[in-house]
């Protein structure tokens, strides 16, 4: 086959087919041009969506039997439907090898617009493309938080460092712990010191030592001591009289 005769003939063909829609970026191999999409749709769309969706197209040197290379200009879109439309172009022209195809690929991207409800211009939102994995993790190490102003994100080292102040603090709030509380809290139990050295409660009468002897024992409350004060004081008064 001769490439560089069947790319110039191809060009021809195309030129008087896409009159208007068709630019010729080089004057020969490599042949490089765009041809509009969807000329008509674009009429109908207004400001910059008004512009058509186009091929832009390099034939490589033994074209057709090679994919040519090619990409997606757009404007009323975004740009995961414009890697959309350049799949599906793409797989086509490996559906094509071995004959002119750039009328059928032009054709068959039309089709998928009308197809996909994409020839008239909508409010697509933001137009941000989806973050790949890799994209979003560099963007973590590097401390970005997309679309949030305002914000610090944690980083290993913001972490470590409010971790060591946090201790810190709750070391500075122990210490302030005054001595006479670590006393009390250090002071013995009644109990703990019977538990500890049973002779200091040493029963003569009784002869032997037995904490079970006051597990009912009831020990007298100060308004039984202060009553039982006012009596005596009473009772000495009147002998005294």
């Amino acid at each position: 086959m001769d490439y560089a005769e069947e790319q110039a003939n191809e060009i021809e063909a195309l030129e008087s087919i896409y009159v208007g829609d068709f630019e010729k970026l080089s004057d020969g191999p490599p042949w490089k041009f765009r041809v509009a999409v969807d000329p008509e749709a674009a009429e109908e769309r207004e400001g910059d969506s008004a512009e058509p969706v186009r091929l832009e197209v390099v034939f490589p040197e033994t074209y057709p039997d090679v994919v040519p290379q090619i990409v997606v200009k757009y404007s009323h879109i975004l740009p995961q439907h414009a890697q959309a439309l350049t799949r599906h172009v793409q797989a086509e022209a490996e559906n094509l090898l071995g004959q002119v195809m750039i009328f059928m690929l032009v054709t068959a991207a039309k089709e998928w617009l009308e197809t996909k409800d994409l020839s008239t211009a909508k409010d697509w939102g933001t137009g941000e493309e989806e973050e790949s994995l890799d994209e979003a993790a560099a963007r973590n190490r590097a401390g970005i938080l997309k679309g949030i102003v305002g914000v610090t994100p944690v980083t290993e080292a913001s972490f470590i460092k409010w971790r060591t102040a946090f201790e810190a603090k709750a070391v500075a709030a122990d210490v302030t712990m005054t001595a006479e509380r670590i006393e009390q809290l250090g002071r013995p139990t009644g109990r703990q010191l019977f538990e500890r050295d049973a002779s200091l409660y040493l029963d003569d009468d009784v002869g032997y030592n037995d904490a079970g002897l006051f597990a009912d024992e009831e020990l007298p409350s100060d308004e039984e001591d202060e009553d039982e004060d006012m009596t005596a004081g009473a009772a000495a008064g009147a002998a005294g009289g």
